[in-house]
């Protein structure tokens, strides 16, 4: 996550927010920005994707237009674990346009 996200924020504030403790992040389900504490980036830090090896059933549904975590990421994640399905839809990151189709894909994929 972080390799992805990193890039995106310049060093300066970047800096700014590890020393702060708080960086304002637009909040896709508020719609609007609020405050992140760093401890978020420190907590990230331990987890290592690559290590992410649990076989447990897994459904992603990821929007091909997303501009926070690029469509490669999950299709890199997906790509060798036949243990998760990649739903890529036609939306950016707050997926906000497919909640119905999201609700009939968790349905269908827990089987209720």
């Amino acid at each position: 996550f972080l390799t992805n996200w990193k890039p995106k924020i310049p060093a300066e504030q970047w800096q700014r927010w590890e020393t702060t403790g708080q960086m304002d992040i637009y909040h896709y389900g508020e719609q609007t920005m609020l405050p992140l504490d760093y401890g978020f980036v420190t907590d990230m830090m331990q987890y290592d994707d690559g290590e992410l090896r649990r076989t447990l059933p897994t459904l992603i549904i990821h929007g091909i237009n997303d501009d926070v975590v690029p469509i490669r990421v999950s299709r890199e994640y997906a790509q060798d674990r036949p243990h998760v399905r990649l739903l890529e839809v036609n939306s950016d990151h707050s997926l906000g346009d497919q909640l119905e189709r999201i609700w009939a894909e968790v349905v269908n994929f827990c089987g209720l």
